[in-house]
C-alpha cells in the first residue's frame, strides 16, 4: 500500500482534498505550538504563514496550466525557491531556538527566587508552585525537590513532587537552572544534589553540568573533587568536533568562565601546599578572552598569589 498514491488517487477523484491538506497543516501548527507550551502568538504567526502559502500554491498552479503564461514560469520558479529555503531556514533556527537555545532561547523565562514567607514556605517551594501552576512541570520539580533539600521537614514539598507528571529530556535544564539559583542563595549544598542528579540524563551538552557542579564544590571548600569536574567539563569540551569556542554566535559562552573557575580553584590548591601557581596562572590566561571586561583575573603570579589586582594592571 503506497500512501502517496492513495493521496494522489483522493485528489484527482475530490480536488478539494488538496486544500484541507492546508487545513491539516494549520491544525499541526497550532498543535506544535500548543505541545511545546509557546505563546499563541506563534501560532497566530504560524497560521497565516500557511495560509500564505497555499495562496501562492493555488496561484502558481493556475498559472501551470496556462500555456500563455510560460514566460512567467522562470520568476514562479525563482520565487518557489526563495520560499523553499527560507522555510527550511526558518525550521533549522527554530529547532536550534528550542533545544541548543541559540540563536534565540525558548525556554521558559527564569521566575525571580522568592525569599521565604512569614507561613514559613521558602521562596522555592513558591518557585514549585508557580511553575507548576503554568505548567512547567519540569522548572516545579525541581523547585520542589530544592525546597525539600533546604528543608527536610517541608513534607509539603515532597509530597507536591510525586503529584507532578513525569518529567521529559528537558529536565536537566531545570536541574541546572534551579541549581544555580540554589548558588545565588549559597545553597551550595543542595545546588551540588540537583548537579549531580542532572548528570543522571543524557543532555547534548554534559560538558556545562560537569562546570556548574566544580563550582558548587569549589564554594564548599571541596577543592579536588572541584578540579575533578572541571578536568572533565574541559575533557568533554575537547573531544567536540570541530572544538567549541567561546564566540558570542557559540553555544559556549560560558567556556573562558571555566577555565576562570578552575584558576581558583587551582590558586586555593596552591595556597594550601605553598605553590606553584604557574597552573593557575595558565587557566587565567585562557579565560581572560573569553570573559567580560568587567570580570577580572590575574594577570601575573603575585596577582594569583595575593588574589587582588595590582595597581596598573
Amino acid at each position: 500500500m503506497d500512501p502517496l498514491k492513495i493521496l494522489r488517487d483522493a485528489i484527482a477523484a475530490v480536488p478539494a482534498v488538496k486544500y484541507a491538506l492546508g487545513i491539516a497543516g494549520i491544525a499541526a501548527v497550532v498543535a506544535i505550538v500548543l505541545g511545546l507550551r509557546l505563546s499563541p502568538q506563534v501560532a497566530v504567526f504560524g497560521t497565516l504563514v500557511v495560509l500564505g502559502l497555499m495562496f501562492i500554491l493555488v496561484v502558481f498552479s493556475k498559472y501551470a496550466g496556462q500555456a500563455s503564461v510560460a514566460g512567467f514560469l522562470g520568476p514562479a520558479k525563482l520565487l518557489v525557491w526563495f520560499y523553499t529555503l527560507a522555510v527550511i531556514v526558518a525550521t533549522i533556527l527554530f529547532m536550534t531556538s528550542y533545544f541548543l537555545h541559540r540563536p534565540l532561547d525558548f525556554r521558559p523565562d527564569v521566575k525571580p527566587v522568592l525569599p521565604p514567607s512569614s507561613t514559613g514556605v521558602s521562596g522555592f517551594h513558591q518557585f514549585g508552585n508557580d511553575s507548576f501552576k503554568e505548567g512547567y512541570n519540569n522548572d516545579a520539580r525541581a523547585g520542589y525537590e530544592a525546597a525539600f533539600c533546604i528543608d527536610p521537614e517541608d513534607s509539603e514539598a515532597k509530597a507536591k513532587s510525586k503529584d507532578v507528571p513525569p518529567t521529559n529530556g528537558q529536565y536537566v535544564y531545570s536541574l541546572r537552572k534551579v541549581g544555580e539559583m540554589l548558588m545565588d542563595n549559597k545553597q551550595f549544598r543542595c545546588a551540588e544534589n540537583l548537579f549531580r542528579e542532572a548528570l543522571e540524563y543524557d543532555p547534548p551538552d554534559p560538558a556545562q553540568t560537569h562546570y556548574l557542579l566544580g563550582i558548587a564544590l569549589k564554594e564548599q571548600g571541596r577543592i579536588n573533587e572541584a578540579l575533578n569536574e572541571f578536568t572533565q567539563a574541559e575533557q568533554l569540551l575537547n573531544a567536540l568536533r570541530p572544538e567549541p569556542t567561546c564566540s558570542p554566535s557559540s553555544i559556549y559562552t560560558w567556556v573562558g568562565y571555566l577555565h576562570q573557575e578552575r584558576g581558583w580553584a587551582l590558586r586555593s590548591k596552591a595556597l594550601q601546599t605553598e605553590g606553584p601557581y604557574d597552573a593557575a596562572l595558565d587557566e587565567f590566561k585562557k579565560a581572560r578572552p573569553c570573559i567580560m571586561s568587567t570580570d577580572w583575573v590575574p594577570t601575573n603570579i603575585d596577582e594569583v598569589k595575593t588574589g587582588t589586582r595590582q595597581a596598573g594592571h
